[in-house]
């Protein structure tokens, strides 16, 4: 097999990813590109009632499509699974409520994040999660100004995010005792499951998920971990 000439089908060692690219949409959001995997993500700054707790972290949610106008029940589920794991990776770097009142028990700033699949070519959720992250960085804030209760926008420069720290995610297939670095579609079908590790780029573990319904060793998700924490975190080419 090519596991045991360490040569991938696609020419590359079991260790090497994809070069993963963002570019600016001309709608808006930005596109990310992993190989022939491609999603579109933007983030979206809404207006409305602050969130009760003040030591709460800020209203962040996300919701992924497929796109390709396919349906059904497996579809929907896939959704669902891709936006409860952006919405999980992302919501520890978002800045606390506070950060984003408007005005006290009045108004503050609710982000969404959404994120469309264009084409799905193997590990789709590692390039929504870096896309979705670089959207994050460049979501800036409108200046608003508060009159009887509503937030008017007005002219002026809005103010950047202040995340708290970074996300990179790790997308690693496994298959028997050997790890697959950015695993693609046809190599999906014989691996036993995928691990995705999300750290913050100074070997601190944000999250750990696998999909995939057979059971790996405590050792293999150890292997795992190392191999997304010894990865040097690289930025995406801008094109």
């Amino acid at each position: 097999s090519f596991l045991a000439q360490n040569v991938r089908p696609d020419g590359r060692s079991p260790l090497q990813r994809r070069r993963f690219a963002v570019r600016a949409a001309p709608t808006g959001g930005f596109v990310g590109v992993l190989g022939a995997t491609k999603v579109l993500v933007r983030v979206l700054s809404l207006v409305g009632p602050p969130v009760d707790s003040e030591d709460a972290q800020a209203d962040l949610q996300a919701n992924v499509w497929l796109w390709g106008g396919a349906s059904g029940r497996a579809v929907q589920q896939r959704e669902l699974q891709l936006s409860h794991l952006l919405k999980q990776w992302l919501q520890g770097v978002v800045p606390e409520a506070p950060q984003l009142l408007i005005q006290k028990d009045v108004a503050a700033w609710h982000l969404r994040v959404e994120g469309v699949v264009l084409s799905d070519a193997g590990n789709v959720a590692e390039a929504l999660g870096s896309a979705a992250f670089h959207a994050l960085q460049a979501c800036r804030l409108p200046p608003v100004e508060m009159v009887d209760g509503i937030a008017y926008e007005v002219d002026g420069e809005g103010v950047a995010l202040e995340l708290d720290g970074t996300v990179h995610v790790c997308g690693i297939g496994v298959f028997k005792d050997q790890l697959l670095r950015d695993p693609v579609s046809s190599e999906m079908d014989f691996l036993d499951c995928v691990v995705w590790v999300v750290h913050d780029g100074q070997r601190h573990v944000c999250a750990v998920h696998k999909e995939g319904a057979k059971a790996i060793s405590t050792d293999t998700l150890d292997r795992c971990i190392d191999m997304a924490l010894d990865e040097v975190p690289q930025a995406a080419a801008t094109v």
